[in-house]
């Protein structure tokens, strides 16, 4: 049955397979990549890609036919070079001009060098100032949106005015895009990249542009969500550092439509499909990541690329938090990475690649080359790169020649394996505690000197087959402290190693894997002391001042405490806050360090600091923003619940700059947790701010239909209009959003309401280009009666048979439903179908009028040919048991003139006679019975 079990599996994850590649026309290595990265790796396929019938819209991957599975041909290509792209058809044939003489070289420099910001004003004649919001961009070389061959700060300008459009429309007043925002002097170019991450942590958002995203139609957040996997956007190395950084991040789709990563994609995950749940875990595993350990590591960049092999090592060490210095090599950033990680797993050793040298000759030269271990991280790493921890001690001897596998062996690897066995009396075996049934194990070159453990330097590792069943006698010890580290470093060995190794003894052991060791044996024979070590190697910390923002005006502890929550260091954070320590220092521009770690995303930094009790909580910045309004527009829910805690907490507290409070922040950020959570705390919905807005003008403005029924719930007002004297009717009609328009609507909005051009939302739908709307409309004109508006949009050309989502009603159905004859007679006269059925009971326009008493409805659709004996698709009722039921004698007797059979029965076995006399209505029994009712 096992055997069996398995097989069906493979089947099953080779038909996935199948279907990614085959039908779908996916790179099989990146489907793999999006595999391996989620716990059951292969196992997840079947579930990850849907079936073929279901996605006939999926858009596949060009220029990949050469790939496999474990090979992705296209992300070797160089696309730094790749041409600057056009974004309207129109350039294509007439191109369009560079624009030249902005983004000036030497300011951006200058910005660099400073530590300052190097996002643009969007008019690109300077840089933007601290706290003043910007636009971060994350994008793909390959489709044209690099420096191409153009000069520094030249770029077409068909695609800088799409970028400046889309940074507008989210209220940002500059942009930060690498192909302008990286100078190409070197000292300032490194000290840019050595701060990339800090751009996109402080970017009000971060807009994810991809063509393949681009080309993809938006169906719902599970398509979405494997859309992103899928793109190769998702594959770049880069993206793992700016998707961890970014708190707000933005995906744009076919048609423009922009789509909140975390609100409308990640967050609708909760209750989905398995489908959705693993795609979205692919994503959620960068989002905000912090590497500990380097498990992590490996996970997060394995399957990435990128178009110069040394960015995956930047990448890496602005990912862990380290400095990278001008000149740093690939190695130097791995040790710096390894000594600030300062633990690893025994499994991450067992690899089969060259080494670094040194203390770090346990390492691979490229740290990716590790294996993923299964093991804790146990194995500490000191400062000066030897690693200590507790290994089983087996004798080269205990394993017989012929058990060693050689086959994916790298040849110079094996070579010096090959000499180690046959110098067995200085060289052993290192095997993973614990494990008895051993298949791999470490073989180390032993030291001379053992003080407190054993000392060693790596060889390599080797596998075994079969695996070697050992018992206690086998290990020469079960659990040994042992170094592995750099015998130039160390005494040589003169003499058999083992005659050394075998005098030390159980007392001399160190258990505590934490406990501080430092006594790496020098050449002189003196220890090492950890004062040298610090110098070597310099991570990033708190302590380092943090160059985008401002030098503070206070130092000290205070000082310390900016820099800490700015860094995500909680345990830095709590340290300082002593009784006499001051967290409400301000720096140049007013920022305390909770506004910094609320802006930055370090949630668990800013709960710290709200909980110490110390904070001022409604300190304001220069443009008069409290945290609340920060952790509101960031979509923080735990602070902004934790802010609204206590006596002093005002909800409806004003920014001073631009008069918005905290709901109108949360609502710009698409927040519905958030939004839910203030509303509950009572905020006041139909605040406005500086430009007349209310929430729910927000909330509009970026489609968030989940917050307009939360607003119109918590009784916001439809009908405010704003200084230009739009309603936020005028803005969903304005923008074609259907759904909102709908819900406004029914939140009772006013559509004859002007703006300030004497336009109503009508005005507005008739003159513009939106179908949906117009036809929304139009239902709702005639089910409301508005005739006037129904004959406008007509003459509009609106389609008459248009029906609505909730119950698929025409105009016709809703206006002989409510009575409005005018309105009837002119969808009538317009050819409007009088059988059309709704969706819900299979209702005609004459049964909805029969069932409402109509009687010149009735009359109007009778005389232009309605059926009167069409029955309803959920009872069978036919108007007049419609009318029978609900005692309309007037139309009855109508009915009955034109001869309809009253002795029909329904789906339940009951004439009109019978309904009319179980419900009461005397009148209309009197009426079938004097027609011949049985």
């Amino acid at each position: 049955m096992v055997a069996y079990a398995k097989t069906t599996e493979a089947a099953e994850i080779m038909k996935a397979v199948e279907r990614a590649t085959r039908d779908f026309n996916l790179c099989p290595n990146r489907v793999w990549a999006i595999a391996r990265s989620l716990p059951r790796r292969e196992k997840n396929l079947p579930l990850l890609i849907p079936p073929t019938e279901k996605n006939k819209s999926m858009v596949g991957h060009e220029d990949h036919k050469q790939c496999t599975f474990d090979f992705c041909e296209y992300s070797r290509l160089d696309f730094t070079s790749v041409v600057q792209r056009h974004e309207y058809e129109s350039c294509t044939k007439n191109p369009c001009e560079r624009l030249q003489g902005l983004f000036p070289s030497a300011i951006l420099e200058k910005a660099a060098i400073d530590g300052g910001p190097t996002a643009w004003v969007l008019d690109g004649g300077s840089m933007v100032q601290p706290l003043q919001r910007y636009m971060a961009i994350s994008h793909v070389w390959s489709d044209g949106t690099g420096t191409g061959a153009w000069a520094d700060g030249e770029v077409n300008k068909c695609l800088y005015t799409f970028f400046k459009g889309v940074a507008q429309q989210f209220q940002c007043e500059g942009i930060w895009w690498d192909t302008i925002c990286i100078p190409r002097g070197k000292v300032a170019r490194s000290m840019a990249i050595n701060k990339i991450q800090d751009n996109y942590e402080d970017a009000r958002i971060t807009l994810v542009h991809d063509c393949f995203l681009r080309n993809w139609e938006w169906v719902d957040a599970e398509t979405a969500c494997f859309a992103i996997i899928m793109s190769p956007w998702f594959s770049r190395g880069w993206t793992s550092l700016e998707l961890a950084k970014s708190p707000k991040v933005k995906v744009m789709f076919k048609g423009h439509l922009i789509k909140d990563l975390d609100e409308d994609i990640l967050a609708k995950a909760n209750g989905s499909s398995e489908r959705h749940r693993i795609a979205s875990k692919a994503i959620i595993n960068l989002r905000n990541k912090i590497i500990t350990n380097v498990n992590d590591l490996l996970t997060v960049l394995g399957p990435r690329h990128t178009s110069w092999p040394r960015d995956i090592a930047i990448i890496s060490g602005l990912l862990v938090g380290v400095e990278i210095g001008l000149g740093s090599t690939q190695q130097d950033i791995y040790q710096r990475i390894l000594t600030q990680i300062a633990k690893v797993s025994h499994g991450n050793l067992f690899y089969n690649s060259a080494t670094m040298s040194k203390c770090f000759s346990w390492c691979s030269a490229n740290i990716l080359d590790l294996s993923l271990a299964s093991s804790e991280p146990t194995l500490r790493v000191e400062k000066n790169g030897e690693i200590v921890g507790t290994w089983s001690l087996v004798e080269l001897d205990r394993i017989p020649d012929n058990n060693y596998i050689w086959t994916d062996t790298h040849p110079l690897i094996r070579a010096k394996l090959l000499l180690a066995r046959m110098d067995k009396d200085n060289h052993m075996l290192l095997v993973e505690p614990g494990v008895s049934a051993v298949t791999r194990a470490l073989v180390v070159k032993l030291s001379k000197k053992v003080i407190r453990e054993v000392s060693c330097e790596f060889v390599g590792s080797v596998q075994f087959h079969p695996q070697q069943e050992l018992c206690e006698a086998d290990f020469f010890h079960k659990e040994a402290e042992v170094r592995i580290g750099d015998l130039d470093g160390m005494l040589a060995i003169e003499g058999e190693a083992w005659s050394q190794v075998k005098t030390w003894s159980d007392d001399k052991k160190v258990t505590d894997i934490n406990q501080p060791i430092h006594p790496s044996i020098s050449g002189s024979g003196e220890s090492r002391q950890v004062g040298q070590w610090e110098t070597d190697f310099k991570p990033r910390k708190w302590t380092e001042n943090i160059t985008t923002q401002p030098i503070l005006e206070e130092s000290g502890k205070e000082g310390q405490l900016m820099l800490s929550a700015a860094n995500v260091d909680a345990g830095e954070v709590k340290r300082p806050l002593g009784e006499k320590d001051n967290p409400n220092v301000k720096n140049q521009h007013a920022w305390t360090a909770l506004h910094r770690a609320i802006w930055r995303g370090h949630d668990q930094e800013a709960q710290e600091l709200i909980k110490s009790g110390k904070i001022n909580k409604t300190t304001q910045d220069k443009f008069g923003q409290q945290a609340i309004h920060l952790a509101a527009e960031r979509g923080n829910e735990r602070v902004v619940n934790l802010l609204l805690q206590g006596q002093d907490a005002d909800p409806d507290v004003r920014c001073q700059h631009d008069g918005q409070t905290a709901l109108h922040r949360a609502t710009w950020g698409g927040s519905e947790a958030v939004v839910k959570l203030l509303l509950g705390a009572k905020a006041e919905p139909n605040i406005q701010d500086s430009m007349g807005w209310t929430s729910l003008h927000w909330a509009v403005q970026y489609n968030h239909e989940g917050i307009v029924k939360h607003l119109l719930k918590g009784k916001a007002d439809p009908n405010i209009q704003c200084k230009y004297k739009k309603t936020a009717l005028h803005i969903a009609v304005d923008r074609g959003y259907a759904s909102v328009t709908e819900l406004l609507l029914e939140g009772k909005a006013d559509f004859n309401i002007q703006c300030k051009d004497n336009k109503s939302a009508l005005d507005i739908a008739a003159e513009g280009n939106y179908t949906s709307v117009v036809q929304l409309l139009l239902l709702w004109a005639a089910k409301e009666g508005h005739e006037a508006v129904v004959k406008l949009l007509i003459e509009k050309n609106a389609n008459v048979e248009s029906k609505d989502s909730r119950y698929g009603r025409t105009p016709l159905s809703w206006a002989s439903c409510n009575g409005h004859e005018a309105i009837v007679k002119l969808l009538v006269e317009k050819n409007a179908n009088v059988e059309s059925k709704d969706s819900c009971y299979g209702r005609t326009p004459l049964s909805f009028a029969a069932g409402s008493g109509h009687r010149a409805v009735v009359k109007l659709l009778v005389q232009n040919g309605a059926d009167i004996e069409s029955k309803d698709s959920h009872c069978g009722l036919k108007p007049v048991s419609w009318a029978s039921s609900d005692g309309h004698e007037l139309v009855v007797k109508l009915l009955v003139e034109k001869g309809t059979d009253i002795n029909v029965k329904n789906g339940n076995g009951r004439t009109a006679l019978q309904a009319a006399a179980e419900r009461g209505h005397l009148e209309v029994v009197d009426r079938l019975l004097a027609a011949k009712a049985d």
